[in-house]
């Protein structure tokens, strides 16, 4: 029973350890997003209508994790991002006291993931090249962004944004705890949005034009395939 116990004890102290026995890891990353839809109409009743979407691609944005070490072979990790990108030029219909005007507004988003990820670290890793797979769920916060001289819009989720992902990568220890990555990612949220206008007054050539549809709805479609690059310190918290 003893040794029984001792080897019980002695496997679990193994198998805490993370990476080059460091349970702990943080991480910091750049990523490329290859596309994105937004969608003008999505709740129109004809369906034409409400599946035409507009392009959004070459997303850059920036993300940081935590993760843990279940053991030698499995992780979980706690990743935040940060998506801030604007670039389908809408026409904007606004009329002042004497004309109507058309005007050229910068669409887009703004999007914040949380996601909980489960990590594999593959058996032909090594103390410095580990290579792994993973998987998880994401609840995707997020807005609807208009630029357009002053004009200021507020967005509310109209659904609950929950998504799945799956993502392969590949971190290199060029010091013991200090290292750097590379992965792919693929993930396809939706976000459902409703926005309004709070100021949707502006002025162009001494002119106060507003535009009159005060509310309107969209849908945030991030489909596309996601490559990161980052930088990973690991530890463990004295105790």
């Amino acid at each position: 029973m003893r040794n029984t116990l001792i080897y019980i004890l002695l496997t679990g102290i193994v198998l805490l350890g993370q990476h080059n026995g460091k349970r702990f890891g943080v991480s910091a990353s750049w990523s490329y997003t290859t596309s994105s839809r937004l969608y003008y109409f999505p709740n129109a009743a004809d369906a034409y209508l409400r599946n035409q979407y507009i392009e959004l691609n070459d997303i850059n944005s920036s993300a940081f994790s935590l993760r843990y070490g279940i053991n030698e072979n499995f992780m979980v990790g706690l990743n935040i991002g940060y998506y801030n990108h604007t670039g389908y030029s809408k026409t904007v219909i606004a009329t002042s006291e004497t004309e109507t005007g058309r005007f050229e507004a910068a669409d887009g988003y703004k999007i914040i993931p949380l996601e909980l990820t489960g990590y594999y670290i593959l058996p032909f890793s090594t103390e410095q090249f580990k290579f792994y797979m993973g998987g998880g769920i994401g609840y995707y916060f997020g807005e609807f962004r208009r630029d357009l001289g002053n004009i200021e819009i507020s967005s509310e989720l109209n659904n609950t944004p929950l998504g799945i992902h799956v993502n392969i990568g590949v971190e290199y220890f060029y010091y013991e705890y200090f290292g750097i990555f590379t992965e792919m990612k693929f993930r396809d949220p939706e976000l459902e949005l409703s926005s309004r206008y709070i100021t949707n007054s502006f002025v162009y050539l001494d002119k106060v034009y507003t535009i009159q549809d005060d509310k309107f709805d969209t849908r945030v479609n991030i489909d596309g395939v996601i490559f990161s690059l980052g930088v990973t310190y690991l530890f463990n918290f004295p105790y």
